[in-house]
């Protein structure tokens, strides 16, 4: 009986001196340096990312993996994190291995605007303007013509994201005009054709009407044989050489 009840001893000290050693060993006073900076992505943008968060702190004066954890206020790191155009939202702890761990919920532009009064910014899923920013930039058409945000977002939006959500468009558009008629103009991006929607109202089936062209018209011909393609009435497709 003595020998089951020190046993039983024995192993709860074990068992108290392997969780203790494991806090211990996963504890930091603060004084401990950060190990490495680990950014997750959160939401719709777990796959890909434009944003170098670590050039983004450097160039802010701010090396995270040379401090100590008790130098870095998570709050205000939060704060210049989330001034950073693309990101909308971020939170920023310590792992139990001294990772300085951010995570961030980033904003998707689907396209950029280079507007006749010489603005430039992006437009987002959601609509709302996006500044430029240093470094890597997003790879997405680009939206010209003496355009204001305001019609962009009321007028020119759910047109410019069904470019952006179609695989087939968005893999073509390189460039969206907006003609001083109101027209709206696409450019691909190979071959020198110039598709033309009208005012950009009932663009689906336009679209729809285009890429059929494509497929079986242009498979054929060529991508050079036509300049412009004219598609503003409805279910006709004029083909200009």
């Amino acid at each position: 009986m003595l020998k089951r009840i020190l046993l039983y001893i024995v192993a709860v000290a074990l068992s108290l001196y392997v969780i203790v050693a494991f806090v211990m060993s996963h504890h930091s006073d603060g004084t401990a340096e950060v190990r490495k900076l680990r950014v997750e992505l959160k939401g719709a943008a777990q796959q890909s990312s434009d944003i170098d968060i670590d050039a983004y702190l450097k160039t802010r004066g701010m090396d995270v993996t040379s401090c100590r954890e008790d130098d870095i206020n998570l709050d205000s790191l939060e704060r210049l994190v989330e001034r950073h155009p693309l990101v909308s939202d971020a939170e920023c702890y310590f792992s139990p291995g001294r990772d300085l761990v951010i995570e961030l919920w980033q904003r998707q532009p689907i396209v950029r605007v280079f507007a006749g009064n010489g603005e430039t910014y992006y437009v987002g899923d959601a609509g709302e303007r996006i500044a430029v920013m240093d470094g890597n930039v997003p790879y997405v058409p680009v939206l010209t013509g003496d355009v204001r945000y305001e019609y962009v977002r009321d007028t020119l939006f759910d047109f410019l994201s069904y470019i952006h959500d179609d695989a087939f468009w968005q893999a073509q558009v390189e460039q969206v005009n907006v003609a001083a008629n109101g027209e709206v103009e696409l450019v691909p991006r190979v071959g020198g054709i110039t598709i033309c929607i009208g005012d950009g109202n009932g663009f689906e089936s336009r679209l729809e009407n285009v890429k059929l062209f494509y497929n079986k018209a242009l498979a054929t011909v060529g991508w050079n044989k036509y300049k412009r393609i004219n598609v503003e009435f409805d279910n006709q497709i004029i083909a200009e050489k």
